[in-house]
């Protein structure tokens, strides 16, 4: 049970979200790689998460981007690239949306790689007006970064 009165049935959600993958809808790509990401009602398979994750990029879906830019910055089911980590990370990170799943994270992601300069050039001014913004929508991990920093 999820707490919820329904009992969780990964294998019937995967159903759906192939058949809503299949009609159109530009997020359901983002949950089959969740579930694959995770190893829910399937095998843990990150080659597939990031599959799933690309396709929905090219669907148009932020989120999916954040997961796949994720999966850059750690290698996982792709080669480790914080280049293309701090590309899905920035234009997720420049949406008008901040409200969206993963904007706010895809800053944060951002800021760490600028900070480090992995992936971009080192720059921690940059790496702190990311955090900055991080932690004016509550992100306790970039506040904590801030301090760090002596900001």
């Amino acid at each position: 049970m999820n707490g919820d009165g329904v009992a969780q049935d990964y294998d019937a959600a995967m159903q759906r979200f192939l058949a809503a993958d299949e009609a159109g809808n530009k997020k359901a790509a983002r949950y089959v790689g969740l579930l694959y990401e995770q190893g829910l009602g399937v095998e843990q398979d990150y080659v597939q998460a990031a599959f799933w994750y690309e396709k929905g990029v090219s669907a148009g879906d932020l989120t999916s981007g954040y997961y796949l830019g994720l999966l850059y910055k750690q290698g996982l089911g792709v080669e480790q690239d914080y280049k293309k980590a701090a590309e899905y990370f920035t234009s997720i990170a420049a949406s008008e949306n901040k409200s969206a799943t993963g904007v706010i994270d895809a800053g944060y992601e951002l800021a760490q790689l600028y900070e480090q300069g992995l992936g971009v050039e080192q720059d921690v001014d940059r790496a702190i007006a990311l955090y900055q913004e991080a932690a004016e929508y509550g992100h306790e991990a970039a506040s904590e970064a801030l301090g760090r920093l002596g900001q």
